[in-house]
C-alpha cells in the first residue's frame, strides 16, 4: 500500500510547541497548504503505480475539505462579528432600561414622599 521508504509525518512545529506549553502563532492555511502540497507531490509521484488513483482521489478529497474549511471559517468569524455586534447593542440597550427603572424608582420615591409631606401638612 506504501512504499517501503515511507514513514509517518512528525508532528508540526505548532503541535509540539502547543503540547510543550509554548505559544505559537500558527497559522491553519499555512498547514494546510504545506500538507497539501506533500500530498501533492506523493499522488505526482505514484501516478503510473497501482495505488495512483486512489492516492489522486485522497488528494481531490482533502482539496475540496480544505476548500469546505476555509469556507466554513470565513461564515464562522462572520457570524462570530455579528454576535459581536449584537452583543454589544443588547448591552447598551439593558444599561438604558437599568437607567429608565432607576429613575423610576426615583421618580416613585419623590411622589411617595411628596404624598407624605401633602398629608402631614
Amino acid at each position: 500500500m506504501f512504499p517501503s521508504t515511507w514513514s509517518p509525518p512528525r508532528r508540526p512545529a505548532a503541535e509540539r510547541a502547543v503540547a510543550a506549553g509554548k505559544t505559537t502563532d500558527f497559522n491553519l492555511f499555512g498547514a494546510e497548504e504545506k500538507i497539501l502540497a506533500a500530498a501533492e507531490a506523493l499522488a505526482r509521484r505514484l501516478a503510473d503505480g497501482p495505488d495512483g488513483a486512489d492516492v489522486r482521489a485522497l488528494v481531490d478529497a482533502y482539496r475540496r475539505s480544505v476548500r469546505e474549511q476555509r469556507r466554513l471559517v470565513k461564515v464562522s468569524d462572520r457570524l462570530q462579528g455579528e454576535l459581536a455586534k449584537r452583543t454589544a447593542e443588547a448591552e447598551e440597550a439593558l444599561a438604558r432600561l437599568r437607567e429608565a427603572q432607576e429613575q423610576l424608582v426615583q421618580t416613585e420615591k419623590l411622589a411617595s414622599l411628596g404624598a407624605l409631606v401633602g398629608g402631614v401638612a
